[in-house]
């Protein structure tokens, strides 16, 4: 999908923690029928830090051996109309003419146009993306118990993760470059369970949350 001088490129936002427009695709609104992925990284701060578990504890020690501390894979897809992304990317080579559907390659992987942007020429200045957990249904969920404002029940092979019996709660909200994502530690112990199924788990997880496009 990207070239070697765009790989660069790519591992020089994911050592500053800029977020970037790394893709677009198409969607099936008539408003707004282009999508953007944002996409930064950054590292985990956890709120109750009495049970942290073993898949922070893994990235943490391989952001060591890599050099690289942002190790969190954060991303935020925006919808655009297609006069308003001429206007932000045509000056970068791409217009809407040239977006189609994305779609997924034989590895899973999600592929659509090519962009590399700076979050500096999208909103005016350098911004990075974090993870936020959140226990208070207030706000998280609306007058009839449906989640809100992009919150979703944070879940690792199809349970929902808990604090002191709550539900948390994430997402991924825009924030100032070197922020960190904001971690609640879980009720559930994954100490015990193959440490790969969870990486796994957690990979396939964020597949399926980049299916729908929402509008922001």
């Amino acid at each position: 999908m990207y070239n070697e001088e765009q790989l660069i490129q790519i591992n020089e936002f994911k050592k500053s923690g800029v977020a970037f427009a790394s893709m677009a695709f198409r969607n099936n609104g008539n408003v707004k029928p282009i999508t953007v992925m944002l996409e930064g990284y950054s590292s985990d701060e956890v709120t109750n830090s009495t049970n942290v578990d073993s898949t922070s504890f893994h990235l943490q020690m391989m952001s060591k051996f890599t050099g690289i501390n942002l190790v969190k894979r954060n991303t935020l897809l925006v919808n655009f109309s297609e006069e308003k992304f001429d206007s932000l990317f045509s000056a970068f080579g791409v217009t809407h003419d040239m977006v189609d559907f994305g779609f997924r390659n034989d590895e899973g992987q999600f592929i659509g146009t090519p962009l590399l942007v700076s979050s500096e020429y999208i909103v005016g200045q350098e911004v990075g993306l974090i993870r936020v957990d959140s226990t208070d249904e207030q706000e998280t969920l609306d007058e009839d118990g449906e989640t809100k404002n992009n919150w979703q029940p944070k879940m690792v092979n199809g349970e929902i993760l808990t604090k002191d019996g709550d539900t948390i709660y994430h997402r991924v909200i825009i924030a100032k470059v070197g922020s960190k994502n904001q971690r609640i530690a879980q009720d559930q112990n994954f100490s015990k369970r193959d440490l790969s199924t969870v990486l796994e788990n957690a990979k396939n997880a964020e597949a399926a949350r980049q299916e729908a496009p929402v509008a922001i």
